[in-house]
């Protein structure tokens, strides 16, 4: 599918890719269901995929799609001054506000919001947004931002290694209050506060909130150095042989 509008009052199931001509706005891929799910037949043996800018709206269904491609290059000043480019975007937009995103890739300009987004690598300029989202694969680039919704949670299922999960991602909680993956790659599961982990005895000591599908909710984000004033205060005290009672 290439190029126009399309606006259908039902479910698609889809053999094929799609794409959006680079040369125009006007006539941009837009698909727009109002109900139903929207599918590729097996698209991840079959290498479908979404790219160049092009727009799919899900209202009131789930988006089952295989790799997706934004583009971003550079073009030559219009006004003819050498050695000055602009950035020329077309950012590929994949929307389900009530139900699911599945995808295998996430590449170079995309945008995906969802209630529920499972991906398998997100890289190059990537936005997530969602009140679920669960991450299977290893890659997680530095200029990635991951949008959360309140009362939400982010699942990193990678059990190897999370060296590919740049630290330098971003998670941005509704509230506004930013997060660098970082945070969260260090932070170790015994180190929470009581009120989010109740079985701190069942994670080894190493563990962190990455990776093992580890569920870090919306609340642990918001308050994640709660644990470690309370540890400060504590250990303050305790060097004068003071205690609460």
């Amino acid at each position: 599918f290439m190029a126009g509008s399309l606006t259908y009052d039902g479910p698609i199931i889809m053999q094929g890719s799609i794409t959006s001509p680079s040369w125009t706005q006007e006539f941009k891929t837009n698909i727009h269901l109002t109900k139903g799910d929207f599918k590729f037949i097996n698209p991840l043996e079959n290498k479908y995929k979404i790219e160049n800018g092009a727009q799919i709206i899900v209202d009131n269904g789930n988006a089952v799609v295989g790799n997706i491609y934004g583009r971003k290059y550079r073009v030559e000043d219009k006004d003819g001054r050498v050695g000055i480019f602009q950035i020329q975007e077309h950012r590929t937009n994949i929307s389900a506000p009530n139900g699911k995103i599945i995808a295998e890739d996430i590449v170079n300009t995309v945008s995906l919001f969802a209630d529920t987004i499972i991906v398998l690598n997100v890289e190059q300029d990537s936005i997530l947004s969602a009140r679920e989202i669960l991450f299977y694969g290893g890659k997680l680039t530095f200029d990635c931002i991951i949008k959360l919704k309140v009362n939400g949670s982010i699942r990193f299922f990678e059990n190897f290694s999370i060296q590919g999960l740049s630290g330098d991602a971003i998670i941005e909680l509704e509230n506004g209050k930013k997060i660098r993956l970082f945070d969260l790659k260090t932070k170790k599961i015994r180190d929470l506060s009581d009120e989010f982990i109740s079985n701190r005895e069942n994670y080894s000591k190493d563990a962190t909130l990455v990776g093992n599908g580890f569920i870090i909710t919306y609340d642990m984000l918001d308050n994640l150095s709660k644990k470690q004033e309370t540890k400060q205060k504590t250990n303050w005290s305790s060097r004068f042989g003071f205690s609460k009672n």
